[in-house]
């Protein structure tokens, strides 16, 4: 398995056991935003455009190849023959598939007047979310000031676009060109990964500490048994 198929493997496994993000923001609107321009088609399999590659994007598509916000580490360069994704449902376990069709069953009964549709299309989100955590430009940002450069930098561009200029200045708030929400969405789950990523870096500081300390102490113990020998 490659490390794009591995990526939207563990994309599914999270995303289809995930209690954490609630996704209350995503509306009809904004599904039928993403129907009309091409990012989400729920006839492909994966429904929703993975655009490591920006000519993978539909030419009716308003959407640049920034806005999906990939990390440029896995764009391939000029010439290259594309990635071409796994499908979900040749990924998806037996056991996954369940919860997959249990998550739409519980989002039609919630809000039957959208339909099985708009149910689907929640989850299919869901799982797409959890995929760009993996390969969106957030995942390059180690802490709180990078993220918050990162940011200052999307509305500086944004600023500065010929084509599309969205805003006259920076924002200390919010993502540019962010109708669909995902960057809204990505920050969360970078936040409680950067909270994980401290407690691990914490335990593994604690952990050198008594590595350290242990070597001092035998290198203590060797030269008061070398002082004595002589």
């Amino acid at each position: 398995m490659d490390s794009h198929s591995q990526d939207q493997s563990d994309a599914l496994a999270e995303a289809l056991s995930c209690t954490t993000c609630t996704l209350t923001d995503l509306t009809r609107a904004t599904y039928l935003k993403h129907l009309q321009n091409g990012l989400y088609n729920p006839l492909h399999d994966p429904p929703f455009t993975i655009t490591n590659n920006p000519e993978a994007l539909p030419l009716s598509s308003s959407l640049g190849p920034l806005d999906d916000d990939v990390a440029p580490d896995t764009i391939p360069p000029t010439g290259t023959t594309p990635h071409t994704p796994a499908s979900y449902s040749s990924l998806m376990t037996p056991s996954q598939l369940t919860r997959y069709h249990a998550q739409v069953a519980s989002y039609v009964s919630h809000d039957p007047a959208h339909g099985v549709d708009f149910a689907r299309y929640r989850v299919d989100y869901h799982i797409h979310l959890h995929y760009l955590r993996r390969r969106g430009m957030l995942s390059l940002c180690r802490n709180a000031e990078d993220l918050h450069e990162f940011r200052e930098w999307k509305w500086r561009l944004a600023a500065e676009d010929p084509v599309e200029p969205r805003c006259p200045r920076p924002r200390r708030w919010g993502w540019p060109g962010d109708a669909g929400l995902f960057m809204l969405y990505q920050m969360s789950l970078w936040r409680r990964g950067w909270a994980a990523r401290r407690e691990c870096l914490e335990q593994a500081r604690v952990k050198w500490a008594l590595i350290v300390e242990e070597y001092r102490r035998r290198r203590w113990i060797e030269a008061w048994r070398e002082m004595w020998a002589v």
